[in-house]
């Protein structure tokens, strides 16, 4: 599965750590700082790897509530999860703030109580995504 988050440059260490981890666990991860080069057009870039990721994980933190690049990236995923019906989304919450409206349907991976909780929160997430997309039952579905 392939993965974008999305985190202001405030955040880069937590991101980075969160990516490290979904890396050890054989998923596909694009991070800002790992993929951009010298050159590279940003907004070619990030909208290219938006429209084929699987899923986007949004960290919602006092930074990227207030940060501009964070919400248009967002704003595009959720166009095109809407458009296509595709697009797993995951926020991040990692820690207490204000949560932009536009997310506020969403359930959150919280990792205000620590990095494994947030992170099994994920994988949930993820998973449960990938089961709807292959029109698998989610568990105790009888239906």
């Amino acid at each position: 599965m392939s993965i974008y988050i999305s985190y202001p440059k405030e955040n880069a260490d937590f991101a980075n750590h969160l990516a490290s981890e979904l890396v050890r666990r054989n998923h596909c991860v694009w991070v800002e700082k790992w993929e951009l080069q010298a050159g590279d057009s940003l907004i070619e870039k990030v909208q290219g790897t938006i429209t084929d990721s699987d899923a986007l994980l949004v960290v919602i933190s006092k930074a990227s509530v207030a940060a501009a690049w964070c919400r248009r990236s967002l704003a595009a995923t959720l166009t095109r999860e809407v458009a296509a019906k595709h697009a797993i989304i995951v926020p991040v919450l990692m820690e207490d703030c204000e949560i932009p409206l536009f997310v506020t349907n969403y359930l959150r991976a919280d990792f205000r109580k620590g990095f494994d909780a947030g992170f099994k929160n994920i994988f949930e997430g993820i998973a449960a995504g990938a089961r709807r997309d292959i029109g698998e039952d989610e568990p105790g579905d009888d239906s």
